[in-house]
């Protein structure tokens, strides 16, 4: 008798990008003077003269030039309605298939074969600190404080991890939790509770992963201000890891599929989130054969910013899905107590096409909420991995200790969030992902550039910042003139940070050449970057002496080489800021 072995796979076929961004070219420069504990204002007069903005505020704002702005943000497809295993976001689908059948279709050169991984990681214990202490270790809370005057931008934050546990106190009056799904038995859309109705299950009932990711980011204030996240952000949950719990037990497991992932990433852009914080990894390595890394490629396309776990597994050079993507940005993890100390479980870079990973690092080791205390163990919600559901046992009001590469990353989700929410008071209605990217590597404290710090930890504070975007063929370039006025900033900015960032697929073997130059008023370079195989530059100048940075007209020059071979330009997007240390 004959057996014929089944396996799962994904086909990916080759399709176009669904949304594109306006080629049209700006720029905003933004003088915000004064220590960090102020914030340009949201009022003032706004004047508008030939396609120019001029807003006076407490600073001084500059926009030339209409803003970027996503087109079609959902997709320009007319298409039938979605069935199971079928993902337009990636043009893929998920069958089931005879071995010898996969290998006749592997050979063809429209077709990709990916294997699905499972994979996910868990939360150790570490130091009872609480989330001030990282809010400090980042300067976020400034502008946490500044951005109440300010209007929400009713943007929610979505989280695609273990579930929610939405009832907990500090989520809840003022509510920060805004829809819960689940993308494992919730079909296509993830709200489909007729898929199967028994298994249907968007709450964190196992692991606590996913209401600690949330806390991070946007817990309230009811249990006292050193609790409260790093920004007011709502969330969307989208449940992706299998609770698996057996009748009579008080344990449960949990598992990842990746295509569950990529369904979770599709309703996600479908609901209209734009911010999406991925604290989860798959075991795939192959850029170009991962589901997970073409679906955040294709969802960055469509207007999203994503930040992913570098991971806790400790290895170099072997960043998985989705953190190897050319379009998000790994976050790697300090510990809390130390800044200057990389934590000994962090993943590092490089990819296995060269480039920088992590791009940077954020604190961990923090006191969150758990849906039990670790006092109440003889309740069946004693210990991670304990059946908890919402219905039975468990608290909102429970805290714990976690660490690991998930926490530090959300913790730059909520700051992309405030950063978001201020370039769109300074007038930018749809900033560009790569802008936001930008901007926050020019928020990194790092001197030097490497595979385990990347541009070095977040730290937010600023004072002149100019921002810049623009499409550039091969073989040209431009120049950004960046005015700084010392003789006005009363706390003396003594660094000047520069970064461009620019949109590549994962899947290119060939990197686009971009170089950056800072040049003096006197016309003197004072520093540069050209780090081959990349998607971002950076240059950190400091002052000599550890002097304030004269006053004058800055030069920042972007070079533009050889593009890949299907390239036929490139988009820039540059921010540059004077910092304070």
């Amino acid at each position: 008798m004959q057996t014929t072995l089944i396996c799962f796979v994904l086909f990916v076929l080759a399709f176009n990008i669904y949304a594109q961004f306006s080629p049209d070219n700006g720029q905003i420069l933004v003088n915000n003077q004064g220590s960090s504990q102020h914030l340009v204002s949201s009022d003032g007069g706004i004047a508008a003269t030939n396609g120019q903005i001029m807003m006076k505020h407490t600073g001084e704002v500059i926009y030339k030039g209409p803003a970027p702005r996503p087109i079609n943000q959902k997709g320009s497809r007319r298409r039938k309605r979605q069935q199971p295993g079928e993902f337009w976001l990636t043009n893929s689908m998920y069958v089931k298939m005879p071995v010898e059948d996969v290998k006749r279709y592997a050979q063809e050169q429209q077709h990709h074969y990916i294997l699905l991984h499972p994979g996910y990681e868990e939360g150790g214990v570490w130091g009872s600190q609480d989330p001030s202490v990282a809010r400090q270790a980042i300067g976020s809370d400034w502008l946490y404080n500044a951005q109440s005057s300010l209007n929400n931008t009713h943007e929610c934050i979505a989280v695609i991890d273990t579930g929610v546990r939405k009832t907990h106190t500090l989520f809840n009056s003022p509510n920060r939790i805004n829809r819960t799904v689940d993308c494992i038995y919730g079909g296509p859309s993830c709200t489909d509770t007729t898929v199967n109705p028994t298994l249907y299950d968007s709450d964190d009932d196992c692991l606590s992963h996913g209401t600690a990711v949330a806390s991070v980011i946007s817990a309230n204030s009811n249990d006292g201000d050193s609790l409260h996240g790093i920004s007011t952000a709502c969330i969307n949950s989208y449940k992706v890891f299998q609770t698996i719990h057996s009748s009579g037990s008080s344990t449960c497991t949990t598992y990842l599929n990746s295509a569950w992932v990529v369904t979770a990433i599709q309703a996600a852009l479908a609901n209209g989130d734009r911010i999406i914080n991925l604290s989860l990894y798959t075991n795939c390595l192959n850029q170009s054969l991962c589901d997970v890394t073409h679906a955040v490629d294709a969802a960055y396309d469509l207007g999203a910013i994503i930040f992913v776990a570098s991971g806790n597994d400790a290895t170099q050079g072997q960043q998985k899905a989705p953190a190897h993507s050319s379009k998000v940005l790994t976050v790697g993890a300090v510990d809390l107590l130390n800044l200057t100390h990389t934590s000994s479980y962090q993943a590092s870079g490089p990819t296995s096409d060269g480039r920088i990973k992590p791009e940077l690092q954020a604190p961990s080791g923090l006191y969150t909420i758990r849906l039990h205390t670790l006092y109440t163990a003889y309740n069946g919600c004693g210990g991670e991995g304990n059946w908890c559901p919402l219905n039975n046992n468990g608290t909102n009001n429970g805290f714990w200790t976690i660490d690991g590469t998930s926490i530090s990353t959300p913790i730059v989700t909520g700051a992309a969030y405030m950063l978001k929410k201020q370039l769109i008071s300074y007038g930018v209605a749809s900033p560009e992902p790569g802008l936001i990217y930008s901007w926050i590597l020019t928020l990194t404290n790092g001197l030097q550039i490497t595979n385990t710090t990347g541009a070095g930890l977040l730290s937010l504070g600023w004072r002149q910042c100019t921002f810049m975007w623009a499409t550039l063929s091969a073989n040209q370039y431009i120049e950004n003139n960046f005015a700084i006025d010392s003789s006005s900033d009363s706390y003396g900015s003594k660094r000047m940070d520069v970064v461009v960032w620019w949109p590549e697929a994962s899947t290119q073997t060939v990197r686009n050449q971009v170089s950056l130059k800072l040049k003096s008023p006197q016309n003197v370079v004072l520093a540069q970057a050209n780090t081959p195989e990349q998607v971002w530059q950076k240059i950190t100048y400091v002052q000599a002496g550890n002097t304030r940075i004269p006053s004058g007209t800055y030069v920042i020059h972007i070079d533009v080489g050889t593009l890949q071979p299907s390239a036929s330009n490139v988009r820039l997007l540059l921010t540059a800021c004077t910092r304070p240390e």
